[in-house]
C-alpha cells in the first residue's frame, strides 16, 4: 500500500496484468510507481493478475500523471505513462507482459477470412485463394515479423474513424491491394483507392490526424518502383502506437476490383505506405523513461507495437486492439 497524502487527497490504482494472448496473467511482478514529480511511490513485488494500490497521493496538478513500470522474470519490461490519478476514484492501468523469447502465433487464414473480412481483403485482393494462402504461409514461416506488422497495421486502420457524411468509415473500408514482396517489419506497401487521400485530409481538418510537412524527405519511396511521398498524416489519438498514412500519389494505376455484384469496377489507386510509430511526440514523451531497454533505434519491433497499441486502447476505454495474432512462447 502506498503512503497516504494529507487528509483525503488520495486516489487508488489497480494494476491489471495481461499476457501476449490478451488474457489475465498470474505473474509475480516487481512493480514501480512514480508520481508526476518523479517521486517513487511504490517499489516491491506483487502477485497478479490484479494488484490494488490504495492511498496514492493526489495533487490536482501535473503531479497526478503517474508512470507505472513492471518487471517479471522471463518477460520484457512493460509500463504505462501517463496514468492520471483521480481524487477518491479507482483508476485501472492494464499492462501487457510479453515473454522475452516469445514469437507471434497467427490465426489460420480461413479464420481471418471469417472473423476479419476487411483484413482478409487487404491480404487477398488481386490474388486467387491459392496465391493468398501461399503468400500467407510463406510469410508466416519466413517473415513472421513482417506479417505481424501487416496485421498490426491493418487492425489499427480498421479502428480509425473517417467522416463520410452521416456515416463513419475507416481506411480499411477502401479498396486495398497488398504488395506482398514489400512487406517489412516496420511498414507495408499497398495500392489503395485514391479517394482515401481526401478522406484522410478531411479527418485531419477535424484534428484526427496531424499532417507531416515535406513528406518526401522522410518517405523517399523505392527507386524504380515507388516515387517519393506526396502527402503523409499521423493519427493523434494516442500517446503511443499511432498509425501514419503516407501516400505516393505520383505512383498510381487503375485496378479492376470486384464490384460486389459479380462484376468488376475500375479503381484509381495510388501507392500507400502505412506504418505505426512508437510515439506521438518523442521529445516530450515520458515513456522513454519507462522502457529504456526495450526500444531500439533500429526498425520498429512489431511486438512492441502490438503491446503499446493494446495498452493505449485499453487506457482510452476503446474496443481492444485485437489483431489476428498473439505473442507467446
Amino acid at each position: 500500500m502506498a503512503a497516504a497524502a494529507l487528509g483525503q487527497q488520495t486516489g487508488s490504482l489497480r494494476i491489471n496484468l495481461f499476457d501476449g494472448a490478451r488474457k489475465p496473467a498470474n505473474l509475480s511482478v516487481f512493480l514501480q510507481i512514480f508520481d508526476g514529480n518523479q517521486k517513487q511511490i511504490v517499489s516491491r513485488f506483487f502477485d497478479g493478475p490484479n494488484i490494488p494500490i490504495s492511498g496514492v497521493p493526489f495533487y490536482d496538478n501535473l503531479g497526478d500523471l503517474y508512470r507505472v513500470v513492471a518487471h517479471a522474470k522471463g518477460h520484457q519490461d512493460t509500463g504505462l505513462y501517463p496514468v492520471r490519478v483521480m481524487r477518491q476514484k479507482l483508476v485501472d492501468a492494464d499492462l501487457m507482459l510479453l515473454p522475452e523469447n516469445g514469437g507471434f502465433h497467427f490465426d489460420q487464414l480461413a479464420s481471418i477470412r471469417t472473423s476479419n473480412p476487411t483484413i482478409f481483403s487487404l491480404l487477398g485482393n488481386g490474388l486467387s485463394d491459392n496465391q493468398v494462402q501461399q503468400n500467407f504461409g510463406d510469410a508466416r514461416e519466413g517473415k513472421p515479423k513482417a506479417l505481424a506488422a501487416a496485421l498490426n497495421i491493418a487492425t489499427a486502420m480498421q479502428s480509425i474513424p473517417l467522416p463520410d457524411g452521416a456515416a463513419i468509415r475507416t481506411p480499411l473500408d477502401f479498396y486495398w491491394q497488398l504488395e506482398w514482396d514489400l512487406i517489412a517489419q516496420d511498414r507495408l506497401w499497398a495500392w489503395v483507392d485514391a479517394r482515401l487521400v481526401p478522406a484522410v485530409r478531411k479527418a485531419a481538418d477535424l484534428h484526427t490526424f496531424a499532417e507531416e510537412t515535406n513528406p518526401q524527405n522522410f518517405h523517399p519511396g523505392i527507386p524504380g518502383r515507388v516515387n517519393p511521398a506526396t502527402a503523409s498524416w499521423k493519427e493523434v489519438r494516442f500517446d503511443v502506437a499511432n498509425v501514419q498514412l503516407t501516400f505516393h500519389e505520383t505512383t498510381r494505376k487503375t485496378i479492376q476490383a470486384p464490384d460486389g455484384a459479380g462484376g468488376t469496377r475500375a479503381v484509381d489507386c495510388v501507392m500507400a505506405e502505412p506504418d505505426i510509430d512508437y510515439f506521438k511526440d518523442l521529445a516530450a514523451h515520458g515513456l522513454l523513461e519507462v522502457l529504456p531497454n526495450s526500444l531500439s533505434h533500429g526498425l520498429t519491433d512489431p511486438q512492441m507495437v502490438y503491446m503499446l497499441r493494446w495498452m493505449a486502447t485499453r487506457q482510452e476505454n476503446l474496443p481492444d486492439f485485437a489483431p489476428p495474432c498473439t505473442v507467446g512462447n
